[in-house]
C-alpha cells in the first residue's frame, strides 16, 4: 500500500496538469479528458485491489497465528494428560511427595496457560465475527445493498439496490467482501447496510434514490 500511496501524488500531479491544459483550451482537450478519466478509473481499481489484498493477507496472518498457537496448546495438553491421568501414587512417602510437588508445579503452569487459552478463544471469536472462519450452524451476517453498484474490476461484484448478501469481511472501512449466490467480491461499504442478526430480513430499507452529493467510490 505504501508504494501505491506514493504513486497517488504522481497521478494527481499528471491529472492536474491535464486539467490546466483543458482550462487553457488545448487543441487536444478531448483526448486529455479521456486520458484523465481513464487514469483515474484505473487508479481507483488498483487502489481497491491493493486494499482488498492487504485485508486478505492480514487475515491470513491472523489465522496462521491462531492455528499455530492452538497446535502448541493441544500438544502441551497431550503431553500433560498422562501425568494427570495416572494411577501411580508412588512406592513410598518420598516418591509420593515428589509426585505431589511436580503435580503442583504443573497445576500452576496450567493456571498460567489459562490466560493464553482465553486470549485464543477471544481471537477465534473475532475471526468468526469477520468470517475468517465460518463455523457450522452459525448464522452468517448479512448486508443489503442501498444502491445499485456496477463492478469496476474483477475483484468487485455488481449488485442491485435491495440485494441481500452474506458479509464475509468488513475489516476494511471502505470495501466489504460479500458473497452473492456463490459469487464472492468487494462492494463499497457506503453502498451496503448490515441487517439484524435474526432470521427476519426486512423486505426493503428506506434509503434515498440517489447518493446525492456523496462521491462515487
Amino acid at each position: 500500500m505504501s508504494e501505491v500511496n506514493i504513486h497517488e501524488g504522481k497521478i494527481n500531479d499528471v491529472c492536474e496538469r491535464g486539467e490546466k491544459m483543458i482550462e487553457n483550451k488545448h487543441f487536444a482537450l478531448l483526448d486529455i479528458q479521456d486520458k484523465i478519466g481513464s487514469m483515474r478509473k484505473k487508479w481507483q481499481n488498483l487502489h481497491a485491489l491493493a486494499a482488498a489484498r492487504k485485508a486478505d493477507l492480514e487475515d491470513a496472518i491472523q489465522i496462521h497465528q491462531f492455528f499455530t498457537n492452538a497446535a502448541e496448546i493441544e500438544s502441551w495438553c497431550k503431553e500433560m494428560s498422562p501425568i494427570f491421568n495416572n494411577e501411580d501414587y508412588g512406592k513410598d512417602e518420598d516418591t509420593s511427595k515428589g509426585m505431589l510437588r511436580r503435580t503442583q508445579a504443573l497445576t500452576i503452569e496450567l493456571q498460567g496457560r489459562a490466560t493464553k487459552v482465553k486470549d485464543m478463544i477471544d481471537e477465534g471469536n473475532r475471526c468468526k465475527q469477520r468470517n475468517i472462519i465460518l463455523g457450522n450452524g452459525k448464522k452468517k451476517p448479512k448486508v443489503q445493498a442501498l444502491y445499485d453498484y456496477a463492478e469496476k474490476s474483477n475483484r468487485e461484484i455488481s449488485v442491485k439496490k435491495g440485494t441481500v448478501m452474506i458479509l464475509l469481511q468488513s475489516k476494511d472501512k471502505d470495501w466489504w467482501k460479500v458473497d452473492h449466490n456463490g459469487r464472492i467480491g468487494f462492494v463499497p461499504a457506503v453502498y451496503l447496510k448490515t441487517l439484524p442478526p435474526d432470521d427476519e430480513i426486512p423486505a426493503s430499507v428506506a434509503v434515498p434514490e440517489k447518493l446525492g452529493d456523496k462521491e462515487e467510490v
